[in-house]
């Protein structure tokens, strides 16, 4: 079980982040100044130190660079409500293994935490993360900014809007053939201006609409790349397809049947394991269940809601996942109603 110390100076936050951290399996300490902090770490073993910047008697930056000094080993998470790209250059060169501007999504700020503790040099949210973190971090916040995204093979812009992709741009390409391109770069590098806004929208999606599309059209380039042709396959091969479980077919089918009850969901269907049940519809089918369940494992999240005319939303229930086609359901109310069913 993690141990994590919590540092800042409001007590409705560390109350907060105590109790999520506490409900996930973490042990958590809190202490609200720096000289609190200390005296923990005298008579307590920690693995991740998170800390405020600005608080009462030692600031946070101080207080950052004295337990680098002392112990190297220690992970650490810096958090402002006042950030800066100067504010984060700076807590990154004092050590800092990643840094965080409030307010911050619960599940995202568990998901950093995460990677603190498992990733080796791990250096700023903003370095280390993938693209796909940062458009969703700029969703999660409903933040404004620009993403500059540089690779030899190409330079691309994504402008996010009250965290909603709005436009996206590479060479003479724009819209959402940009923005898939522009995810598909490699070895590239990427920066994020913050606040930064255009005139311009060829966008009019979701982010994850956009993310599942780009997932999507990635798996059957995949496909169709590696497909055989008629003269390469063998009998041999055929053997190789693993018949699935007659439990995990039976699972399926009773949460079927559960789902066939409800009268506000139009279709849906299951896929688990390899195993696909349900009625094929728009998204519905069994190669999109596939890519969304591949994205909620990648964005270590548990839902996906995809807005349009009628509206798709993927949940994951331990591992199955559940695959909805819904109309007008608002996504606060498709969480209570699947809490009921399941």
């Amino acid at each position: 079980m993690p141990r994590v110390l919590i540092v800042d100076d409001e007590e409705e936050l560390l109350f907060g982040l105590s109790a999520f951290l506490s409900r996930g399996g973490w042990e958590v300490l809190t202490a609200k100044n720096a000289e609190e902090a200390l005296a923990i770490l005298k008579t307590q073993p920690v693995d991740i130190i998170v800390t405020d910047i600005r608080m009462p008697g030692e600031s946070g930056l101080t207080f950052l660079q004295q337990l680098k000094s002392e112990r190297k080993d220690l992970k650490t998470v810096v958090m402002t409500a006042k950030g800066s790209p100067e504010m984060e250059r700076e807590v990154v060169s004092l050590g800092a293994d990643a840094y965080l501007e409030k307010p911050f999504d619960l599940d995202y700020f568990l998901r950093v935490l995460n990677k603190v503790m498992t990733s080796k040099g791990f250096r700023g949210v903003i370095q280390e993360l993938t693209l796909m973190d940062i458009l969703q971090l700029l969703a999660y916040e409903s933040g404004t900014a620009l993403v500059e995204v540089s690779s030899p093979e190409g330079t691309g812009k994504i402008w996010i809007k009250d965290g909603k992709v709005v436009h996206a741009e590479i060479g003479d390409v724009v819209g959402t053939q940009a923005f898939e391109r522009i995810l598909s770069l490699e070895g590239g590098t990427f920066a994020v201006k913050r606040g930064i806004e255009t005139d311009k929208q060829t966008i009019y999606e979701s982010v994850d609409s956009l993310l599942l599309r780009t997932i999507s059209a990635s798996e059957e380039a995949e496909v169709n790349e590696s497909a055989q042709s008629i003269e390469e396959w063998s009998l041999l091969s055929s053997f190789q397809i693993e018949e699935v479980p007659e439990e995990v077919k039976k699972r399926a089918e009773e949460i079927l049947e559960k789902l066939k009850g409800a009268s506000w969901i139009k279709n849906s269907a299951v896929f688990v394991n390899g195993y696909f049940s349900g009625t094929e519809s728009g998204y519905i089918n069994e190669a999109t269940c596939k890519n969304a369940k591949k994205l909620l494992e990648y964005l270590n999240r548990s839902e996906l809601f995809v807005p349009g005319n009628p509206d798709y939303y993927f949940y994951l229930l331990e591992d199955m996942l559940i695959c909805l086609e819904v109309e007008g359901v608002p996504l606060a109310i498709l969480r209570v109603e699947l809490k009921k069913l399941f």
